[in-house]
């Protein structure tokens, strides 16, 4: 393949839109939205839909995007969305799918620093990154169905869980975040069962809870 990914921005599917007119629309080959968008081969495209589009010489100047808190933490949960599904589908499809939601992490810092204050020494990055890679490592913990594994992914929540106490975020407490988590590991479960249905309801209530922790910013 011909194109290399540079960098990227989130491109907001609209009403009527296929991955055809996309392609035209954004000067890009249908390979390559795929490759950029692995979710695309489990689900179908809708509108409000993020999906990863590579900048190319035309829109090379312009942000990636800027967007209100909100609709940013919406954002960031399809991209979770999306490599939640990679790591369930196809395994070995690692770092195009991470990069967008690395690239997503600067932009939802900047929006809460921007409302709150925090300590100078607080590494805000880390502790949403290690909430990520919590949510992804209980895949495994699900695939091997072993006590120890599960009893190690607790530990592991339980110290989320106290870093995230430590900030006073509002609305954003730790049981709204708890919660948050728990919704997660459900999805992944009821995916990972077949059980795409009620998958998609347990992410619909899952954007709910980021808009409303979106509030307190």
């Amino acid at each position: 393949m011909s194109e290399k990914i540079n960098k990227l921005k989130l491109y907001v599917v609209q009403p009527n839109e296929t991955i055809d007119t996309i392609c035209q629309k954004m000067n890009v080959s249908k390979e390559y939205i795929l490759r950029l968008n692995p979710i695309l081969k489990v689900s179908i495209l809708h509108a409000g839909q993020p999906l990863n589009i590579p900048l190319n010489t035309r829109d090379s100047n312009e942000e990636s995007f800027e967007l209100d808190c909100p609709t940013l933490f919406i954002k960031h949960a399809y991209l979770i969305k999306q490599l939640l599904l990679s790591k369930i589908y196809i395994p070995n499809y690692v770092y195009s799918a991470n990069k967008p939601l690395h690239d997503s992490n600067s932009q939802l810092i900047k929006c809460i620093e921007y409302h709150m204050s925090l300590p100078n020494a607080y590494n805000f990055t880390q502790i949403i990154e290690e909430f990520q890679n919590n949510i992804l490592d209980f895949i495994d913990v699900v695939n091997k169905k072993d006590q120890n594994t599960l009893a190690y992914h607790k530990n592991t929540t339980k110290d989320l869980m106290n870093s995230y106490s430590q900030l006073q975020m509002g609305k954003a407490n730790t049981q709204n975040i708890d919660s948050i988590m728990k919704n997660w590991q459900l999805y992944i479960i009821k995916m990972m069962s077949n059980q795409t249905d009620e998958a998609e309801n347990i992410f619909n209530q899952i954007e709910k809870q980021y808009v409303e922790i979106s509030k307190a910013f």
